[in-house]
């Protein structure tokens, strides 16, 4: 079993180096934008992000990105498409610090969405000083229980 462990002491570690998929999930039930997997080529080393519809920017905890930003950051030759809800809901768990990067998706995402985040304010309610966090994550067939589920299935 393949387990992915970081260490998070603000908002841009946290959801770009094992919790994106939580903050993904969030992003999607809170706007109703398509869910993106950004991978590398033949690897199971992806990204999770948002597109608006609209014009087609992409959105994670940076921000609203174009794909070229997006190739920027991730690489040139990573593969972008439509990423598996039922996926990202059933074969993930996050057994240490889940709860919390969830709460702090949902804190966050509605100024995400409007293009009001300030990065590096407060992670889970202290001050980036006082956190640190362990985030480990480790596929499963357990399900997560996510408020959006009515609304995304």
């Amino acid at each position: 079993m393949r387990v992915i462990c970081t260490e998070a002491s603000n908002d841009e570690q946290l959801f770009t180096r094992g919790a994106c998929f939580v903050l993904g999930i969030v992003l999607h039930g809170e706007s109703g934008y398509e869910l993106i997997e950004v991978c590398r080529s033949h690897s199971y080393d992806c990204h999770i992000m948002v597109r608006r519809p609209s014009d087609g920017m992409y959105l994670d905890i940076r921000g609203y990105q174009t794909e070229e930003q997006v190739r920027e950051r991730w690489g040139r030759n990573v593969e972008i498409g439509p990423g598996d809800l039922n996926d990202l809901l059933f074969n993930w768990k996050d057994p240490f610090g889940f709860k919390e990067s969830y709460a702090r998706a949902l804190e966050i995402a509605q100024d995400l969405i409007n293009d009001t985040y300030e990065e590096g304010v407060t992670l889970w309610g202290t001050t980036l000083s006082q956190s640190f966090t362990k985030v480990c994550i480790a596929p499963t067939v357990l399900g997560l229980s996510i408020r959006y589920l009515p609304r995304v299935l």
